[in-house]
């Protein structure tokens, strides 16, 4: 099939859609829903006086604006709107140790404190529902049996720490900050057990970041009680951190290695919840001018650094493979992100402005289809990504 044959670009389809979440609303200019209630009853949660006396860290910093680079514009307002908007708000950080009876849940990773929920472990990204936290306030004050019991602990779990990006940039930049914060290293560290097990989470355990740590897997069915637990919220795209994490993998040269240009495939198992129509297409026609057409998912950890570290132009649907352009120390890099409008986020334009990336956003045309989002890549957008190449 020729790139000619591809479907038309539908703008229509595209125009009323580029971001998720309440942004999507706000940047048409409607109103926003209302939020369903974070928390539950202020007599199970720490008040925000009471969470500040376990404060020893707190900054605001400005946004990544002030100090990375502009971003290519998409064309499309809306996302571009977006991209603008994350590019300068400011960042923040916190850290918080805990003392006291400290229970934390298997399964979300609440954190309560003599039987009151601690609100940032709650906060931190989207909330779960009000009766499950009152159902886990109550768990918390009894002693079960199936329980981790420790002394001090530094938590690494983060709600979406499953996801590759957020392993580096939520879960292994804890560890970063903790060793800036001089937190004891004897502390041992507590991770969600499924995570350490699973493809990424295994060779965290590995990096020069845990050598000499103690570290526990925390179980689904699980209760972690202990006195006290340090509690970190890392700034959002630091790059002294990033780069930390980055230079804690060892690099190893794949037996089959590609070249600097590489047109990125996806693992089956990711296209239960979305998959791009047609990329085939476009990445048989890449091949045929020289590149290497890669699933990053059939190399280790230390091969994805060595593949990474000298790409110089990545074709892709956007999605977490992108996060190992932190490997890339070099600004050459170019990217182009096929991006479905349905679907779309900022996450690697706000990476590229810290990185220097030259980052171009295709956003396409998205169809929902039940669980499974649909993205139609048409024509005229790779055309423009084969002319580039």
């Amino acid at each position: 099939m020729l790139i000619n044959a591809l479907p038309e670009r539908n703008e229509a389809a595209i125009s009323t859609k580029a971001v998720r979440g309440n942004d999507s609303y706000r940047l048409r200019g409607e109103l926003v829903p209302p939020r369903r209630r974070m928390y539950p009853l202020h007599d199970c949660s720490l008040s925000a006086s009471e969470e500040r006396r376990f404060l020893i860290e707190e900054r605001f910093l400005p946004g990544i604006e002030t100090f990375g680079s502009p971003v290519p514009l998409s064309g499309h307002p809306i996302f571009d709107r977006a991209v603008q908007e994350r590019l300068i708000a400011p960042i923040w950080q916190r850290a918080y140790r805990l003392q006291g009876d400290i229970a934390v849940s298997g399964n979300r990773g609440l954190v309560y404190l003599d039987g009151r929920l601690f609100r940032p472990s709650a906060a931190e990204k989207r909330p779960p529902h009000n009766h499950m936290i009152k159902k886990w306030t109550i768990q918390s004050r009894s002693r079960r049996p199936d329980c981790l019991e420790l002394d001090r602990v530094l938590l690494v779990r983060h709600v979406f720490g499953h996801i590759y990006f957020h392993t580096y940039h939520d879960l292994m930049s804890k560890i970063v900050w903790a060793d800036e914060l001089g937190i004891d290293p004897e502390i041992p560290i507590v991770v969600d057990a499924k995570w350490a097990r699973g493809h990424y989470g295994k060779h965290f355990v590995t990096t020069t970041l845990m050598s000499g740590r103690k570290v526990y897997f925390h179980e689904w069915d699980q209760t972690l009680r202990c006195n006290e637990l340090y509690w970190l919220k890392p700034p959002q795209f630091h790059r002294p951190h990033l780069d930390a994490v980055a230079n804690s993998f060892e690099e190893h040269k794949p037996d089959n290695p590609p070249g600097p240009h590489i047109v990125l495939t996806r693992e089956k198992k990711t296209h239960d919840d979305r998959f791009c129509e047609d990329m085939n297409v476009l990445r048989a026609h890449l091949t045929d001018k020289g590149y290497f057409a890669i699933d990053p998912a059939d190399f280790t950890i230390p091969e994805q650094k060595w593949i990474f570290s000298r790409a110089e132009h990545v074709v892709a649907e956007n999605g977490s493979a992108l996060t190992n352009a932190i490997f890339r120390r070099n600004p050459t890099l170019r990217i182009d992100a096929i991006i479905g409008a349905g679907a779309a986020t900022t996450t690697f334009q706000a990476l590229s402005s810290v990185y220097g990336f030259d980052i171009r956003s295709h956003i396409v045309e998205s169809v929902r289809e039940g669980k499974v989002t649909r993205i139609v890549l048409d024509r005229e957008t790779a055309k423009r990504i084969s002319d580039a190449a």
